[in-house]
């Protein structure tokens, strides 16, 4: 599997969320979030619980080819 550009900037946006208060949410530093949203940094297992936990109605798959 290739990964893809994350795509939670529609998560956050969708659930009108800042950057922040994603990291936040997410339990993250703003720095490790905002570089996973940009394609700098994949992100780990540990990440995706996380984000599954905190937004069970988004598919973990889109995130990958």
């Amino acid at each position: 599997m290739n990964f893809q550009r994350f795509k939670g900037c529609t998560i956050n946006t969708k659930s009108n969320l800042t950057q922040t208060e994603m990291a936040d949410k997410l339990q993250v530093s703003y720095s490790y979030y905002s570089k996973v949203e940009s394609g700098n940094k994949k992100p780990g297992f540990s990440f995706l619980e996380k984000l599954k936990s905190k937004f069970p109605e988004y598919d973990l798959n889109d995130f990958f080819e």
